[in-house]
């Protein structure tokens, strides 16, 4: 069954706040709606994805592998969006989403968003706004995971390293991997 205006109302109800029907019908007609059987891996980290994931059922896992190690970054539920990070930053994925459960997902291509952004403006910049408060707070999330993961296997301040600031900007670039701090 296709979603219905009045589910994606239910299931995102911050994007759809002062949304009027109309432009709801037209973001629907935009989606690609999918269903998918539990283990199937959507966002592989690290590669090309020009695709936004809305998730209508069913629960997924975002996480990242390093030195052989997979790190868990969240569960992602009804309600959720995947796939931000590199659908908006023009950038490679970040993590690797893959289903725990069946799940039932809309798919919005960037194609799609480019048409979307001519007809229904206000409700782009409430997705825009939407996206900003979903990656500050995936980026603490991710930040203290990592940091927790990496402090971990790394030295402690001041054994070998001239200063403290010289630990924190190691143990940022390999957060983040950058060769060099900005």
């Amino acid at each position: 069954m296709l979603t219905s205006s009045q589910e994606f109302i239910e299931k995102f109800p911050a994007l759809s706040v002062h949304t009027p029907q109309a432009e709801i019908d037209t973001l629907l007609c935009s989606l690609e709606e999918s269903y998918l059987t539990a283990g199937e891996i959507i966002i592989h980290d690290n590669s090309v994805s020009e695709t936004l994931y809305f998730i209508l059922n069913g629960k997924l896992s975002s996480y990242i592998e390093r030195n052989g190690e997979k790190i868990d970054l969240g569960v992602l539920n009804p309600g959720d969006i995947a796939g931000e990070v590199s659908f908006f930053g023009n950038c490679n994925t970040t993590a690797s989403v893959i289903t725990i459960t069946d799940c039932r997902i809309l798919k919005l291509h960037k194609t799609d968003l480019v048409k979307l952004q001519e007809i229904t403006p206000e409700f782009l910049s409430r997705l825009l706004r939407t996206i900003s408060n979903i990656l500050a707070t995936r980026l603490l999330t991710s930040d203290k995971l990592l940091y927790q993961y990496l402090s971990i296997e790394s030295e402690q301040p001041g054994s070998s390293h001239t200063s403290f600031i010289d630990w924190c900007t190691e143990l940022y670039q390999r957060i983040h991997h950058h060769p060099e701090m900005p």
